[in-house]
């Protein structure tokens, strides 16, 4: 089972053939985060976008959307703690997103390898663009 990142819900959204392509493949149980979600919208009202505004409510539906709950906020606490002593903290929204994954045994399908890959046990599939 997957949870798709927003960079992968935005390709999905710019039509990207490999995209749709993998998306295809893996239908089925599919997960976002509603971190993700609060990204992908957060773009579209900025740039006031209501053709992808329509496009991605129609989309979201076919999608489980995660909230964060207490296995995510406990895995996103020990995650931190433990990048912080190493001097290495993420993004708290990746970081939210990860934990968020570990608390599901999900799958991340992100691009965005440089900040994911020091997570420990998380499981990442490189999305291609």
């Amino acid at each position: 089972m997957y949870l798709l990142d927003a960079d992968y819900l935005i390709d999905l959204l710019k039509g990207k053939e490999e995209a749709h392509k993998f998306f295809q493949s893996i239908r089925g149980d599919v997960y976002t985060s509603v971190i993700c979600v609060a990204e992908v919208l957060e773009g579209i009202y900025n740039y006031r976008d209501s053709k992808s505004l329509r496009i991605f409510e129609e989309f979201i539906h076919e999608l489980k959307v995660l909230d964060v709950d207490m296995d995510v906020a406990m895995n996103y606490a020990l995650l931190r703690g433990n990048l912080r002593k190493k001097g290495n903290l993420l993004d708290k929204f990746d970081l939210m997103i990860a934990s968020t994954c570990l608390a599901h045994k999900l799958v991340l399908v992100t691009r965005n390898l440089k900040h994911f890959q020091r997570i420990p046990k998380l499981k990442v599939y490189k999305h291609k663009n």
